[in-house]
């Protein structure tokens, strides 16, 4: 038996957060029913491998069922109350107010059902000026303050673009399908379910922990003085962003004469090495390996804002990188590991399908699919001993299973015709 063996999900989500959210309970045993509009999520558009196949849609919603229904008609309405008088869960990343609109709102289902648990991801939160605005992951990433952060993408003092992964909305699916487990765990203690919100904009400030972070009598002012610049500056127009990021006090990186070796990837002989020493013990080991004398290490006058020493630092660092350019990675890996300094492959995604590590870990599922046959993925992010996971179903084809919800619903194969004529189910 699953974890959630039992448990059925109503998942009306489109996109990235919700689905990949519900595609881990699936994963984990729950029976999530995928309603869409007749027309197909709108993820099942772009990159076709068939009609209604796209490679965003396949990467999002394995391991469940979906059926196509005209919510604008009364007859869909009908099968949708009815399937929420039978769910554990719903799930809808409308913007406010649409829900309602369509008649599945919280007040409508949970009235049927007090027992369901109803979570609703929103781009920037339920209240507040942005509330009714849509939203896609780079909004959220623009608005929790990722673009000025460390992934910042600047060409000639330009912001160009986000760091091509979905952090918004892959961290508000993870979180959301926690808060749903969290919720179904109370639920057996009280007996009710109830509502839970959720967005994109807390999920991306809730991952930069560290960065957005502030000991008030300490951080307050040099923010508030950074802000006092960065807003006089945006007042008189024209500034680069490059111009922004470098009123920001505090030092930053090798600009501020650190050696930059110890948390980045290296060209060797062969094939790119990431190294990763998070402390001063694993950095020293680091440097000692590589066989350079880091002036932090070395100088007890050593001050990173002294332009000699961040000279001095440059020097190590291109040192550095010519001497792990003069052996294999093989090589390094052996040093590095005979020291304790903690080392690893720079990969392509292409590599990974066949990497020894991955399938050693069972990492890569194979699912097969209605249309396209045999499809690889990558699998859940957790494993459990006595309740292993097991995933049977490829992402469902548009409408896929309607007649088989249809007939745990009760209908019968004239009903469902009918319902087909109507074109309330596709």
């Amino acid at each position: 038996m699953t974890v959630l063996a039992g448990v059925r999900v109503l998942d009306f989500t489109e996109y990235i957060a919700g689905p990949y959210g519900t595609m881990i309970l699936g994963d984990l045993g729950a029976d999530v029913i995928k309603v869409e509009p007749p027309e197909g999520d709108r993820w099942r558009q772009g990159q076709f491998y068939a009609p209604y196949e796209s490679r965003n849609n396949l990467s999002l919603n394995r391991s469940k069922r979906s059926i196509a229904l005209d919510l604008g008609t009364e007859e869909g309405k009908a099968i949708v109350y009815a399937l929420a008088q039978t769910s554990d869960v719903a799930v809808h990343n409308f913007r406010p107010g649409v829900a309602e609109r369509l008649g599945i709102g919280y007040e409508t289902l949970a009235g049927m059902n007090p027992r369901l648990i109803y979570l609703h991801n929103t781009a920037f939160g339920p209240e507040g000026p942005l509330a009714y605005r849509g939203g896609y992951d780079i909004l959220s990433q623009a608005g929790a303050g990722f673009l000025t952060g460390p992934v910042a993408r600047v060409e000639n003092g330009r912001l160009t673009g986000s760091p091509g992964i979905a952090i918004g909305d892959m961290s508000a699916a993870m979180y959301s399908a926690l808060a749903i487990c969290a919720a179904l765990f109370e639920r057996e203690r009280s007996g009710l379910g109830q509502r839970i919100d959720t967005s994109l904009l807390i999920s991306g400030l809730a991952v930069q922990t560290g960065r957005f972070f502030s000991v008030e009598q300490i951080d307050r002012p040099p923010r508030d003085e950074f802000l006092e610049k960065l807003r006089a500056r945006r007042a008189e127009g024209s500034m680069s962003f490059q111009e922004m990021l470098d009123l920001r006090p505090g030092p930053r990186g090798a600009q501020a004469g650190a050696v930059a070796i110890y948390f980045r990837a290296f060209e060797t002989r062969d094939a790119p090495i990431a190294v990763a020493c998070l402390n001063d013990r694993l950095r020293r080991r680091c440097a000692e390996v590589i066989g350079v004398k880091d002036p932090r290490f070395e100088d007890p006058n050593y001050n990173p804002q002294d332009p000699l020493y961040q000279e001095k630092a440059r020097q190590v660092t291109e040192e550095a990188e010519a001497i792990m350019r003069a052996k294999t990675r093989d090589e390094w890996y052996e040093l590095f590991d005979a020291a304790g300094v903690p080392c690893g492959p720079v990969n392509f995604i292409e590599e990974m399908f066949d990497d020894p590590q991955v399938l050693a870990n069972d990492y890569v599922v194979e699912v097969e699919h209605a249309v396209l046959g045999a499809i690889k993925m990558g699998g859940p992010p957790f494993a459990f001993q006595r309740t292993p996971l097991r995933i049977e179903r490829a992402s469902p084809a548009l409408s896929q299973h309607a007649d088989e919800i249809l007939a745990e619903l009760g209908y019968t194969e004239t009903q469902v015709a009918e319902l087909r004529a109507l074109k309330v189910v596709r």
